[in-house]
């Protein structure tokens, strides 16, 4: 891992269509996917990008497949993973930043879209509460040792590419290539991460108890109405 590498956020893209666009020069490349059918691309960025030019390159990608009259399928296969860089941070920031991510994590799943809650591809820590004894033996003792890519990597938020790529994934997210879903996607990872810098878990445990609102505040900024649901105050307790 090259500790100097810039940029905030690297995505992946799962398409299926037709006349899909091969060889993407530019900010995009394009795999084959596995897990998906007929014709199919997997568009990856070749570098993390700041948060500002991430959105820049979705609304080229987008152009890009539109003017070559490529027909998007985004089934229920499909989905878009978002690596968030954590090379910067020291594993007290990162400890913080997993803490608050899987404090919001119903929330950030549910905003994915109703096929991806429960999905066996992004599971939450409420479908399989095994990753939380991963994640305290992570921060204890094992270190990275504890972090096995077959037992996680089908997490919402997965841990494992920190150990190859120095980010934190979050996979729940459904395919589709609309900044008006992704957008705010962004920034409210954006906002966990920033605040990770500056609180603790502690301080992020006493707001959540005794006040709820602030903290969801600063999280969701002026997205809260599409973060929102029943409950979220009580899931934070």
């Amino acid at each position: 891992i090259q500790i100097n590498t810039k940029g905030t956020f690297g995505i992946e893209i799962e398409v299926e269509g037709q006349n899909l666009l091969r060889a993407i020069s530019g900010k995009w490349m394009d795999i084959v996917d596995g897990s998906l059918r007929g014709e199919s691309r997997e568009y990856i960025l070749r570098k993390p990008l700041p948060l500002d030019q991430a959105k820049e390159a979705i609304l080229h990608l987008k152009k890009a497949l539109d003017a070559n009259k490529s027909i998007l399928n985004f089934s229920f296969r499909t989905s878009v993973h978002v690596h968030v860089n954590v090379l910067e941070m020291d594993k007290e920031q990162i400890r913080t930043f997993l803490y608050l991510s899987h404090l919001f994590e119903d929330a950030l799943v549910d905003y994915s879209g109703n096929s991806r809650v429960g999905n066996r591809f992004c599971l939450r820590c409420s479908d399989a509460e095994w990753k939380i004894g991963a994640m305290y033996a992570f921060f204890t003792s094992k270190g990275f040792r504890n972090l096995n890519e077959d037992q996680l990597k089908y997490s919402a938020i997965n841990l494992c590419p920190m150990m190859t790529q120095g980010s934190v994934e979050f996979r729940s997210m459904r395919g589709n290539l609309d900044s008006e879903i992704l957008f705010p996607w962004f920034d409210v990872l954006q906002n966990i991460r920033n605040l990770s810098l500056i609180m603790t878990t502690k301080e992020i445990a006493s707001e959540a108890v005794n006040q709820p609102e602030t903290l969801i505040n600063k999280v969701f900024g002026d997205y809260l109405t599409l973060f929102d649901y029943s409950g979220m105050k009580q899931d934070l307790k």
